[in-house]
């Protein structure tokens, strides 16, 4: 191997040391939130408080879609008594670990985590 080729090599390591790093620091940063808030009811008694992180995926980079969360199904469960939603917030990020998933497999296989915050009244 002459050293034009091994500088080669060391650029090409380096450059994906450097994009590995940065996608680990900024990796939990690419995330989209949905809010939703409903008109306050007469009666603000029985408050519940709903939290539940669930799993959605993806394949080919995204370009097909997996397994994803129903949340109106989600929150039709977890009601109870004449429970109302008041407010929801979903949030949609690609954690260090989905990052890894996707860069692991080559982005065939590309997970997101997807956290649902609801607040319930009667």
């Amino acid at each position: 191997m002459d050293d034009s080729t091994k500088v080669v090599g060391w650029t090409w390591m380096l450059v994906s040391l450097a994009i590995l790093i940065w996608s680990l620091v900024v990796g939990g940063q690419w995330r989209t939130d949905v809010s939703f808030s409903n008109a306050e009811p007469s009666s603000t008694k029985g408050f519940s408080n709903y939290h539940q992180t669930f799993g959605a995926s993806h394949w080919l980079g995204g370009l097909i879609q997996g397994k994803q969360v129903d949340i109106s199904h989600e929150l039709a469960a977890n009601k109870s008594g004449g429970l109302k939603v008041l407010a929801v917030k979903i949030q949609t990020k690609h954690s260090v670990p989905d990052l890894l998933l996707t860069g692991v497999t080559l982005g065939i296989y590309s997970p997101c985590t997807v956290t649902v915050d609801a607040t319930m009244a009667q």
